[in-house]
């Protein structure tokens, strides 16, 4: 979860420093492309936490000690 925050945070930072770069070169129609790439790319920053939270809401699945389903004393009768 941490790798992938981390990942997106690379690539959004990366493009807001090549909007920032190209900015100050006085290219201002990249600047607007890497800008619009940036906010494009933002959502990706959620997907580590929102993966984070779906595997703690889960919880942990617990096995059955039998197959109650089947009958049976052994549970697979």
């Amino acid at each position: 979860m941490v790798g992938l925050f981390g990942l997106g945070l690379l690539l959004v930072g990366g493009l807001a420093g090549m909007s920032v770069a190209a900015l100050l070169s006085g290219a201002r129609g990249w600047a607007a492309m890497f800008g619009l790439a940036t906010l494009l790319a933002s959502p990706l920053l959620l997907l580590g936490p929102v993966q984070d939270w779906w595997r703690h809401r889960r919880g942990r699945r617990q096995a059955h000690a039998s197959r109650p389903w089947h009958g049976g004393d052994d549970g697979y009768g």
